[in-house]
């Protein structure tokens, strides 16, 4: 890929993101999670987005699907913190 769309997506994610929380904040669960699909298809390296989506699946009661995202955030390399969020989405999804 070019230098420029490589240095253009984390910004595209993060404004994807941001977008997600204010939908969150809004009520909109539905829309959270297409933007952040919409993240994934542009950074699918990046994974604080498999866990923030992840989350909004745990809400929806889809705890199959966010056990697994959270473990793909793992796999994607995700640092000391999201590691640990991560870790205890999937023990709380595996309650269900």
């Amino acid at each position: 890929a070019p230098v420029d769309d490589t240095a253009q997506a984390p910004a595209a994610v993060l404004s994807l993101m941001k977008r997600a929380e204010k939908q969150i904040s809004s009520g909109d669960n539905k829309g959270a999670i297409a933007s952040l699909e919409r993240a994934i298809r542009i950074a699918p390296r990046y994974p604080e987005t498999y866990y923030r989506l992840g989350e909004r699946y745990f809400y929806q009661g889809n705890y199959k699907q966010a056990r697994s995202l959270a473990e793909k955030s793992i796999t994607l390399g995700a640092d000391w913190l999201l590691r640990r969020q991560a870790k205890s989405l999937i023990e709380r999804a595996s309650a269900y």
